[in-house]
């Protein structure tokens, strides 16, 4: 099992570094004159940490920053427990806190959160060298907004509830041999995502 921990460990840091080599190139390259080029970080962090044979805890956070991280900074939190079915299925749960700033000189306050509930069932398998993994995410969010009347004008603060799908898929090779307990991994994904309830056609996700 501490071998299955290790090679999990530094498959969540490949991904997280790929992920902060891809944000931090520059924004709108293609034929954008050099003093209009911004730039974007996106720091990523995500582990699942093993405290039995079946049952870990999540902790995820990721820190974006736009246009030479001065604007529009997002700080998400995801913190949840996961439990291993068996070898290929596991089940997780858990809360995030999403919260955005336009100004990025103040990283701490933030403008309009919003929380979720979530919970996830993870499909693992491999096919040759190549392992996959097949997330769904199920999410229930509440949003900060603006209530207004019916000519537009506002009327001060509110909350709204929306519920959101997710399906990611991953694919991992190893770059080097899988008996290694540090093997390094090369791993693309893509996740695409449904809204709909409540104030989905009206929240920007």
């Amino acid at each position: 099992s501490d071998g299955r921990g290790s090679r999990t460990a530094w498959r969540h840091f490949a991904c997280a570094a790929a992920g902060l080599f891809a944000a931090i190139a520059p924004l709108g390259a293609q034929a954008t004159p050099a003093e209009n080029t911004r730039h974007s970080i996106w720091l990523v962090y995500g582990g699942d940490h093993a405290m039995s044979q079946r049952v870990g805890v999540i902790f995820d956070t990721q820190l974006r920053l736009t246009q030479d991280a001065e604007h529009q900074q997002q700080l998400l939190v995801r913190p949840g427990v996961s439990y291993a079915v068996n070898s290929h299925v596991k089940l997780s749960a858990g809360y995030a806190l999403m919260a955005s700033r336009e100004d990025g000189s103040d990283p701490l306050s933030p403008r309009r959160p919003e929380h979720r509930a979530w919970f996830s069932a993870q499909l693992a398998h491999d096919l040759g060298p190549v392992s996959f993994v097949h997330r769904y995410r199920g999410e229930h969010r509440w949003l900060s907004g603006v209530q207004v009347d019916d000519t537009g004008a506002r009327l001060g603060e509110t909350w709204v509830s929306a519920e959101r799908m997710r399906y990611s898929l991953r694919a991992s090779i190893p770059l080097a041999s899988r008996g290694r307990a540090r093997a390094m991994y090369l791993s693309a994904s893509d996740e695409v995502f449904a809204s709909f309830g409540g104030y989905a056609g009206n929240v920007a996700v």
